[in-house]
């Protein structure tokens, strides 16, 4: 009967120990959850929008790179222009124009003497050509 005794708290031992490591791994994995699963989220949104600007970023480059593509291709291709040549002549201008109208000076300026003193002698007179 011993014997018996021994392995019924053998297996009882070996029962609570099984017992106390499953509620050890479940409420270790919760945790580990619970703390990894905010980090494991910003990893993955990371990752993703990392992605998405890659993909932009190759979009755009090959976008580029076709459209400096096609315009080669036509520079390439010869463009004839027919072109008449005359050569230069010396010929009167036949037209002319007239109008009426008021000149007047872009720019006006007031002169007048740095001493004031009286006047001897005017060799100008008013509206005479100079």
């Amino acid at each position: 009967m011993s014997e018996e005794n021994l392995q019924k708290v053998e297996e009882t031992a070996e029962t609570e120990n099984f017992s106390e490591s499953e509620n050890e791994e479940t409420s270790s994995a919760e945790s580990d959850e619970t703390e990894a699963s905010p980090r494991r989220k910003f990893f993955v949104i990371l990752g993703i929008v990392a992605l998405v600007l890659l993909l932009i970023g190759v979009y755009f480059y090959l976008e580029r790179n076709k459209t400096t593509a096609e315009p080669t291709a036509e520079t390439k291709e010869e463009t004839v222009v027919s072109v008449k040549v005359a050569t230069a002549e010396k010929q009167p201008i036949a037209q002319d124009y007239t109008g009426i109208g008021t000149v007047a000076p872009a720019e006006q300026s007031t002169v007048a003497a740095s001493i004031s003193a009286q006047i001897k002698q005017m060799r100008l007179l008013k509206n005479q050509s100079v």
